[in-house]
């Protein structure tokens, strides 16, 4: 799907500007604190999506709870009244002590989620954070199924997945 060109969050982060377009893919790489859940939150509450998908995928259990929280009390003005985004939000919650298969499966939950509002007519927007657990899950996996490793003992078919 190639990007349109129709904004669906242009605004000032971190003193940087944000731009993401429809049918578009952004990253948001930093350590551990630096503010990713922020933006992830930044781009829930402004983007002019119809349906927000988050994925936590990995997530340390307090921030999926704070998350959880968070998200009720954010709003945002559709049809000239305020309204939760959680009205129009689907949390795929997988924290990092459940099991690895299920961390690889959040991601590809989040997409399927997404896919069907997509294919309602919805202009969807999908979180995933973060994509770098999922990375260590399929390590994980396939070293329990003694495959082959590549890069960094990540799977030969990590690049293939990641292009998906």
């Amino acid at each position: 799907m190639a990007a349109n060109g129709e904004k669906i969050h242009d605004k000032l982060i971190n003193g940087r500007q944000l731009k993401c377009v429809q049918g578009g893919t952004t990253a948001i790489p930093g350590a551990f604190g630096c503010g990713k859940t922020v933006i992830s939150q930044s781009l829930s509450k402004y983007s002019n999506s119809d349906i927000i998908v988050y994925v936590g995928c990995g997530e340390r259990g307090n921030e999926m709870s704070e998350v959880l929280r968070d998200f009720p009390e954010l709003t945002v003005e559709l049809d000239g009244k305020q309204e939760s985004i959680m009205q129009r939000t689907a949390l795929v919650a997988n924290t990092s002590n459940m099991p690895v298969a299920a961390r690889e499966a959040s991601i590809y939950t989040g997409i399927t989620l997404s896919e069907y509002f997509r294919d309602m007519g919805y202009n969807v927007s999908m979180m995933a954070d973060s994509t770098s657990r999922w990375a260590e899950a399929l390590r994980e996996i396939s070293g329990r199924l003694a495959e082959m490793p590549a890069d960094s003992g990540y799977p030969a078919y990590l690049g293939a997945r990641l292009a998906r």
